[in-house]
């Protein structure tokens, strides 16, 4: 029976992995056809396939054997299945197995977990990392050679030149002995991005080059040089990319060493292997809950009307537990708030909306909580969450990175960092809107600074597409006793948005809303809303590029 169970493991792995890089594969070729639709459907479809893989591996165990006797015989199938790989078993086939596994012990103490010898994450050699001489005359010709559009790339001969010059600028040259590329390339909407780094005998540099295919054609239009730079596009406010990578665990080791403060974790996210990237997350936030010597609190900010928001003080996550019941004013179910976080998870973020990842049987161990903070969630959350002798078993929850409520960060700011935060505050609901997404709820509290103080929105519970919205400017009232009314004295529909009275709660009353409304009026217009809708009416995919192009 087991060898039975561990076939039907080991090939639904391989039908995931099969289907995983029919999405990716033809990326390229998508990028050089323009096809940016095909782009985000195939993006779009390979996030769902994720879940479909595990649900469908799940019933097919099932028909098989029960679930009572797959919990019990679950951590010696483990040694099945890895000896159906002959040899060539990998982490990512290693997280399949926790994550099927954690759908059917639903919660039960998963004794599998955790006890994976450490040979199992080694990678495999770093195929897909070209280690080059360095040449001076030769290099940039190198770095657009390797790519599959390379005979498209608009003025290529000039690019090549301005290249040579942006090396030189780097004061490496002199010291330079290689340069490391990234075969794979990664690529998201309109973009296409080379990754590597230059060596010196003394230290190294990394590098992005960025392409965009606009009307004009295929262009290399930025060199970005820096560990910041680079994660700016790999940010986890932004979209996964499609890269083409059978065995990923060389480009992540290769970027770790690029972005060092990166986590391993995120980086598989970005790249679209979500179920490796939520079982390393999962065992994150269950390795904090039984190691870290803090207890899980309420995170800083505004009480949520629709979720409890858990952190620990030194932990860089929060934990999202969805209310049974939604506090007024707030009138949604707790179904339609799962249905707004997967709208999210499958559109582009373009940098201004945080990646939630969304857990199931999340295992914390109960001394890691304050009693007050046990009552609040079996009281308010007993559908997300439930005890079982000394665990808090959380059956659904998102995870984010952690960020400083906007509200809270204007309080104890400089006046430079409050006026950087605010005009960037007008930015993050200008770039989502032209990503067609209306926030709702625009309140400071639903929105955060990062690290690099840049401004994010966290809260989905009311976003909905621009094109659902019908934005109006506000009536003149006939008579002025009709401003004072309790009731509105005009007809108002769920969809209508008026977007003049936002100039009342957007930002406090003084000199920063004077200041906020310099930079952004426009945000105050329904015109402009409506302008805007038009474009994504008329089918136009709205290009945001996330960088600062110098080519």
């Amino acid at each position: 029976m087991q060898q039975v169970l561990a076939r039907i493991l080991h090939r639904s792995y391989y039908e995931y992995t099969r289907q995983f890089l029919a999405h990716t594969g033809p990326a390229g070729m998508r990028f050089c056809a323009a096809d940016w639709q095909g782009q985000r459907m195939a993006m779009r479809e390979r996030i769902h396939l994720h879940d479909a893989a595990l649900a469908a591996t799940a019933n097919d165990l099932l028909a098989v054997a029960s679930r009572e006797s797959m919990v019990q015989q679950w951590p010696t199938l483990f040694n099945h299945y890895e000896k159906l790989f002959d040899g060539g078993f990998n982490a990512l086939a290693l997280s399949f197995f926790d994550a099927v596994g954690r759908m059917l012990h639903r919660g039960a103490t998963p004794t599998y977990l955790g006890l994976v010898p450490a040979r199992l994450l080694i990678s495999e050699p770093a195929s897909d990392i070209s280690r080059l001489a360095w040449r001076e005359s030769e290099t940039a010709e190198q770095l657009l050679s390797t790519v599959i559009f390379s005979g498209d790339i608009r003025g290529k001969g000039a690019v090549t030149k301005r290249l040579s010059t942006m090396f030189q600028l780097t004061g490496l040259m002199e010291q330079a002995t290689n340069i490391e590329l990234c075969l794979p390339v990664f690529y998201r909407n309109r973009h296409a991005y080379r990754v590597g780094r230059i060596v010196a005998q003394m230290r190294s540099m990394a590098f992005v080059s960025c392409f965009h295919h606009g009307t004009d054609g295929i262009t290399l239009n930025a060199l970005l040089f820096g560990e910041e730079a680079l994660k700016n596009i790999f940010s986890f406010s932004r979209s996964y990319f499609l890269l083409h990578s059978p065995w990923p665990q060389p480009v992540i080791d290769f970027l770790r060493v690029l972005m060092p403060s990166k986590p391993e974790a995120q980086l598989y996210i970005n790249l679209g292997y979500q179920f490796h990237g939520k079982e390393l997350l999962l065992r994150t936030v269950e390795g904090q809950g039984k190691n870290l010597p803090e207890l899980f609190t309420e995170a800083p900010g505004t009480r949520g009307l629709v979720m409890v928001v858990l952190t620990q003080r030194s932990s860089e996550l929060v934990i999202k537990l969805i209310r049974d019941e939604c506090k007024p004013p707030k009138n949604i179910l707790p179904d339609e708030v799962r249905q707004k976080y997967e709208f999210i998870a499958t559109h582009d973020r373009v940098g201004r909306m945080a990646d939630a990842q969304r857990m199931d049987f999340l295992r914390l161990p109960r001394y890691a909580f304050s009693a007050e903070t046990l009552q609040l969630l079996v009281r308010e959350c007993a559908q997300s969450c439930m005890l079982t002798g000394e665990w808090l078993i959380v059956k659904g929850a998102y995870v984010e990175r952690k960020l400083v409520p906007l509200n809270l960060f204007l309080q104890s700011a400089t006046d430079r960092q409050i006026e950087k935060a605010l005009i960037d505050f007008g930015d993050a609901i200008r770039e989502m809107a032209l990503s067609n997404i209306f926030a709702g709820d625009l309140l400071m509290k639903n929105f955060g600074v990062t690290a690099e103080g840049r401004v994010i929105f966290y809260d989905y519970d009311e976003v909905v597409p621009v094109t659902q919205c019908r934005f109006r400017e506000m009536p003149i009232p006939k008579y002025h006793e009709q401003d004072y009314e309790a009731e509105s004295w005009f007809p108002v529909a769920d969809e209508d948005v008026f977007p003049e009275e936002w100039r009342k709660f957007l930002v406090p009353e003084g000199k920063w809303r004077i200041f906020f409304d310099a930079y952004h009026a426009t945000l105050f217009s329904a015109a402009y809303w409506n302008k805007i809708k038009s474009r994504h009416e008329s089918g136009e995919v709205i290009d945001l590029q996330p960088y600062e192009a110098n080519l």
